[in-house]
Order: structure tokens, then C-alpha cells, then sequence
């Protein structure tokens, strides 16, 4: 028994309050069904739209493995004096690279979002300095960078990206922070592939080697087409 009659945006609703039984008129159907597919098309843009955060980061975090990869093959071919070697006086050896690398990833990566990111108890102009150390201590400081790095990135979430952080009171947001590193890092990278390219008396390429240009390609080429990282078989 209908014992109710309720106005709504979609017009006249009766329901029963003992039986719970709805009874809509067929004029009011396709307005809920347009509701109902506004709502099922919002869930799935918001899905899509967490797939594609998800896969933005995650890419990003594959960009700075690879560089860090790259960085460790690279310093893997050359002797321990040549990684604290400077090829001339106006030169970095490979060892202040490294300890400028990582004094940069520590300070802007430790507690990213309510601190600047040029910290106090950072010493810059001593990264420059050829450091006192061994070959262990200096991998073992490389280490602490990226770890904090990744550390800082694994826990962002899709909503933060456009909030602000701070370098020397400079505001960016999150994403922008992110693309600024990534560039510093991969240039310092690249200075460390030439410096060990240059010490290595038996370099193993780390891309594709001298000559090997067409071999590689007609490998490529040889395949089907593929949507992946390009890092994933590296």
C-alpha cells in the first residue's frame, strides 16, 4: 500500500513505508538511468585517473633507478684511486660527484613537504671537497641518497602532486620538485659515465656499443611492436 508521496528533482516518487516498494513513473526512468550513468562514468574516470597516477610515478620512479643504475655500472669499471681522481684541477673526480649527488638528494627529500628543501645542516660548498673517505664509505653514501629519494617518492600520493614545496623559498609543486631533481641527477649521472669511461682501461658500453648501431636495430626491428618501459630490459 502506498502510504507516502515524495518530491523530488526527478519529479513525483510514491514508497511505502511498510514494504519499501518504490513506484516511479516510467516519464522519470531515463532521469535515473542519466544518474545512474553520470555516476558509473565518475567512478570510472576517477579510475582512470588513479591508473594513470600510478603509472606516471611509477615510470618516474623506473627514470631514477635507471640513472642509478647507470651510475653503479659505470663506477663498477674503474679502480678505487680512479673514483677519487680528478682528470685536472678544475675537475670533479668521481668520488665529489657522488658526495654532491647524495648531500642534494638528502636535503631535498628529507621531510620534503614541511621543510625546505635546502636544509640548515647542509654543508654544499663541502661536497666539492675531495672527501677522506674509502671506496665502501663513498657507495655506502650514494646509497643513503637514492634510498631517501625513492623512500620520498613511493609514499605521494595522486592528490599532493600539485601542493607546494619549497626550495631556498622558491615554491614548486610536488611534480615540478620531482622533474627539477630528475634533470640534476641525470646530468650529474652523465658526468660520472664520462669520468669513468675516460679512467676504465677495459669499458664495457653501457648503451648501444660503438659500431653495433645496425646489429641492434635489426634486432629491435626483427620483433612485434610492444607497449613497455623502455628501462625494463635494461
Amino acid at each position: 500500500m502506498v502510504t507516502g508521496l515524495r518530491k523530488t528533482s526527478l519529479g513525483q516518487i510514491q514508497f511505502s513505508r511498510q514494504s519499501g516498494f518504490i513506484k516511479i513513473s516510467k516519464s522519470n526512468l531515463h532521469h535515473i538511468q542519466a544518474w545512474i550513468d553520470f555516476l558509473r562514468r565518475d567512478r570510472y574516470l576517477c579510475q582512470i585517473h588513479k591508473k594513470n597516477f600510478m603509472d606516471q610515478m611509477a615510470g618516474l620512479i623506473k627514470l631514477f633507478r635507471y640513472y642509478r643504475g647507470l651510475g653503479e655500472r659505470a663506477m663498477s669499471q674503474v679502480s678505487e684511486d680512479h673514483l677519487f681522481a680528478r682528470p685536472d684541477e678544475n675537475s670533479n673526480s668521481i668520488a665529489v660527484i657522488v658526495r654532491h649527488l647524495s648531500g642534494n638528494m638528502l636535503s631535498r627529500w628529507t621531510n620534503f613537504r614541511t621543510e625546505d628543501g635546502e636544509k640548515e645542516w647542509r654543508d654544499r660548498d663541502s661536497e666539492f671537497e675531495d672527501p677522506d673517505w674509502d671506496t665502501e664509505r663513498l657507495m655506502q653514501y650514494w646509497k643513503e641518497g637514492w634510498d631517501c629519494l625513492e623512500n620520498a617518492l613511493s609514499n605521494i600520493q595522486d592528490s599532493e602532486l600539485n601542493e607546494i614545496v619549497y626550495i631556498r623559498k622558491e615554491g614548486h609543486s610536488i611534480q615540478e620538485a620531482i622533474y627539477r631533481q630528475l634533470a640534476h641527477y641525470a646530468y650529474h649521472v652523465g658526468q660520472i659515465v664520462y669520468l669513468s669511461r675516460m679512467f676504465s682501461e677495459s669499458w664495457k658500453s653501457l648503451s648501444i656499443p660503438k659500431n653495433e648501431s645496425g646489429r641492434y636495430n635489426s634486432e629491435k626491428f626483427s620483433g612485434e611492436k610492444e607497449i613497455r618501459h623502455f628501462t625494463d630490459r635494461v
